[in-house]
């Protein structure tokens, strides 16, 4: 297997958990709050979805795994309910509670995994569900190109949809018309989590079905890829797969066979390339970046 086929068939889970992470950016952003606590929801579903796997196991057979990622998009939630109670109902600045919860979620998945019987890491007994012979079409990318469908039809051709986007261009114009930006802008948050959650989750498989308190900064690279997605599903889609491979590249190509000695020797310069990649990808699309109107500003009924 040449080097090429060997990075394209270890970027499907990457690509799940960048495309999952990106798109719980884009329904909180769409509403019209700012999600940089993206990473923050990720570790807390990659803490649940490894605990549970390490005291459940695989005694559930299949189900266990479906459980586990259930928990994982549920623990997404309820971290989010902070940062929802905090930008919708306190009005408070949503960038500070974005890294308020990346900050609060890392402190506690290090207190975790440091405690006895963890080792400073968490091992689950899951396998990966492939379909088919080859590990790059897996159930986890099959169930993200679902959820992919389901978002961009819901956002672009539903009445839900619509009002939505509504909430996150022009609340008040949106409140006008009977709209309860409020409950909307908390189920944008919640949903939010939920799927930031379960990107976790898949990333524990990702990591050799272990979690050591971190999701490697991929929450703030699915930032990067919503903003070079310009809050649209197909260009995130394209983003997500794009990214995947550069990450792939990044951590695989010093161990490819017949690969020269200087790229082997360094490995942990090569697994920065993803992170210069965002901040090159942010310095040259941000300038163009169309954001919802409404991004980031508080709803105040009153200046309807």
């Amino acid at each position: 297997m040449d080097a090429l086929s060997i990075i394209i068939q270890h970027s499907s889970l990457i690509f799940v958990v960048l495309v999952l992470g990106a798109l719980s950016g884009l329904i909180s952003e769409r509403a019209g709050v700012v999600n940089i606590g993206i990473e923050g929801m990720m570790i807390i579903g990659a803490l649940a979805f490894a605990s549970f796997g390490k005291n459940i196991g695989s005694s559930w057979g299949n189900w266990s795994q479906i459980i586990a990622f259930l928990i994982a998009g549920i623990a997404g939630m309820s971290f989010a309910i902070f940062h929802a109670f905090a930008c919708v109902t306190l009005k408070s600045d949503q960038i500070i509670s974005g890294v308020a919860i990346n900050i609060l979620a890392a402190a506690i998945a290090v207190f975790v995994v440091q405690l006895p019987g963890n080792n400073g890491f968490i091992a689950i007994p899951y396998t990966l569900p492939k379909i088919g012979t080859t590990e790059f079409f897996n159930l986890y990318l099959f169930l993200a190109i679902i959820i992919l469908v389901a978002v961009a039809i819901i956002l672009k051709h539903t009445k839900w949809g619509l009002r939505h986007i509504a909430t996150g261009e022009n609340p008040n114009a949106a409140d006008a018309a009977g709209i309860n930006v409020i409950k909307r802008r908390y189920i944008a948050v919640l949903i939010s989590g939920f799927l930031a959650g379960i990107a976790g989750g898949v990333f524990t498989m990702y990591a050799s079905q272990t979690f050591r308190g971190t999701v490697g900064g991929n929450g703030f690279i699915a930032l990067a890829i919503l903003i070079f997605g310009q809050w649209r599903v197909p260009l995130i889609t394209i983003g997500a797969a794009l990214f995947a491979i550069v990450e792939t590249t990044g951590s695989r190509i010093p161990y490819l066979p017949d690969i020269a000695p200087w790229v082997s020797n360094n490995a942990d310069l090569w697994s920065v390339l993803p992170f210069v990649t965002s901040l090159l990808v942010l310095v040259f699309t941000s300038r163009w970046s169309k954001t919802p109107k409404a991004l980031g500003i508080p709803f105040n009924k009153s200046k309807r």
